[in-house]
């Protein structure tokens, strides 16, 4: 699994860096935890988390990896996340190319918890393509906690930072005119 593969961002002229995605992302895994999400967009004031959850899919740990992949589930599990609000079409772009092949964003039905209420809403979601099922461990659940705990420094210097140094060397970070 190569985290340093490099995708084409390609805007036209409409679409410009301040152009809203007009769906949340849910998101179950590394960019549940904001300063990862904040570094890779460039955004160190972004903070449009709202919790959320999806129901019928699983999360498991990538075989090697810090991060998981969430595959659709027969069980009756859940996996909880968040949904990341108020994105721009470039955020999107860039979350892409940091999620790379391995993933499909889809859409989903999540329900999102604002206040102790819950909605079912309309999201996209970064789901494990099934021709990596043999990299998931399968048996395991992946925890935020223990990466949160015994991970995430190294994820931040080792993963994050670099990635979103190579998005800008790229010039993945400003919109493209075609």
């Amino acid at each position: 699994l190569e985290r340093t593969k490099h995708r084409p961002i390609h805007l036209s002229l409409h679409h410009s860096i301040k152009m809203k995605h007009p769906t949340p992302i849910f998101v179950y895994g590394t960019l549940c935890h904001p300063t990862i999400v904040q570094i890779l967009l460039g955004k160190p004031e972004f903070n449009s988390f709202c919790k959320a959850r999806l129901e019928g899919y699983s999360r498991h740990p990538v075989r090697n990896y810090k991060f998981p992949g969430m595959i659709p589930s027969k069980s009756n599990s859940v996996v909880d996340g968040f949904l990341l609000q108020d994105l721009t079409e470039l955020d999107c772009q860039l979350l892409d190319w940091f999620e790379a092949d391995e993933y499909e964003r889809s859409k989903v039905k999540v329900i999102r918890m604002d206040n102790e209420q819950e909605k079912v809403v309309d999201a996209e979601a970064y789901i494990w393509k099934k021709e990596y099922l043999s990299s998931l461990v399968l048996e395991e659940e992946w925890s935020y906690d223990n990466f949160r705990t015994q991970h995430l420094e190294w994820y931040l210097e080792n993963t994050v930072r670099p990635c979103r140094s190579e998005m800008e060397r790229l010039g993945k970070t400003k919109p493209k005119i075609i």
